[in-house]
């Protein structure tokens, strides 16, 4: 009998290398597609686990039919997108991306379930949290989110062609598997930047740090992917997050305990955040830097993120097991044991 063979896109991701650990450990078939600036960090990875990997890019739709040959499952988690990227380059990675790969995969055939991985970023700041699946798209105004809810939204439009399952999450955490340069642990996860920047004093709250924030462990997200590809409907998108969403200020003191740090009490006006945010965006663009504020930041401090998980709970039989302080105190020992924080 044919083996099953499963593709994950962005396996050499945050997310995507948990996903490629946990099925090999499970016993699966999986193929990898990587590209050729892939680092070394993430090749060698993914070769030791015993990971088949086929090189290629959704952007060049030529390059992907060698890698769908064979496969019924695809978890779709390529694509990306950092703060201040443009709105072309999000929209290519992940839109022009997402479509390459669907097309792919109905001219090759035979896949029974594709899951799209998309995020809560998608519905932006949510009003009269928590939002479900029916809230509408609002994407947070950054060009990473407009092009997620484009992706999705892409998606979902192929449901009667494929059968497309797609996941939202909000805010991920824990021990990055492939590790590098900081910047690349950054890109993926906000939490070094955090711990980091409570650790030093340096923590401010923009508005009154009472917006409500959503995590998930990353373990988590794994077995929720895995549980929407196994049990998802065709077309349906599901929210995986922790059991309940908690105030910015409650995240950064939680912190602050496990670092033996006192909590910061400093908190800066919203109109004075944007002002500044805006003169340091403009001296960026002269200098040629990156700003240590902008108003995308701004604005995703002050958003409310909280969700209502109650269908993957009910469709999918999907309940966190990660508390959050549990999880941040296993992530930041991870952190300081790097040397990160």
């Amino acid at each position: 009998m044919k083996e099953n063979v499963i593709l994950i896109t962005g396996a050499s991701g945050f997310i995507g290398s948990h996903l490629a650990k946990d099925l090999i450990e499970k016993g699966r078939k999986i193929r990898c597609l990587v590209r050729k600036s892939s680092t070394k960090a993430s090749i060698d990875f993914l070769t030791g686990l015993g990971a088949e990997l086929v090189y290629g890019d959704l952007t060049h739709r030529e390059s992907l039919d060698i890698a769908l040959a064979g496969v019924d499952t695809v978890f779709h988690l390529g694509g990306g997108g950092r703060v201040g990227m443009t709105d072309e380059l999000c929209s290519a990675i992940n839109v022009t991306g997402t479509k390459n790969i669907l097309e792919a995969s109905l001219e090759v055939g035979g896949i029974q379930t594709f899951v799209h991985v998309s995020t809560c970023g998608v519905m932006g700041n949510i009003k009269n949290p928590p939002a479900d699946e029916t809230y509408p798209y609002n994407p947070e105004p950054m060009a990473y989110a407009r092009a997620k809810a484009e992706a999705e939204i892409l998606a979902l439009s192929y449901q009667q062609k494929i059968p497309v399952v797609v996941v939202r999450f909000p805010g991920v955490y824990g021990q990055p598997l492939i590790t590098g340069e900081l910047d690349r642990v950054e890109g993926v996860t906000p939490m070094s930047m955090i711990f980091t920047t409570i650790k030093r004093g340096q923590w401010v709250y923009i508005g009154d740090g009472k917006a409500l924030t959503h995590w998930i462990h990353v373990e988590d997200v794994v077995r929720g992917i895995e549980l929407a590809a196994e049990r998802g409907r065709a077309g349906e998108t599901y929210i995986l997050a922790d059991e309940r969403a908690v105030p910015m200020i409650e995240l950064v003191e939680t912190i602050a305990r496990l670092l033996e740090v006192n909590p910061p009490k400093r908190y800066l006006p919203v109109p004075v955040a944007y002002l500044l945010a805006l003169f340091l965006e403009t001296i960026a663009r002269l200098t040629g830097g990156t700003p240590r504020l902008s108003r995308e930041l701004v604005l995703g401090f002050i958003a409310n993120r909280a969700f209502n998980t109650n269908k993957a709970k009910r469709e999918l039989e999907y309940t966190p097991t990660v508390k959050l302080a549990d999880g941040l105190k296993e992530t930041l020992r991870w952190y300081e044991a790097k040397g990160y924080v």
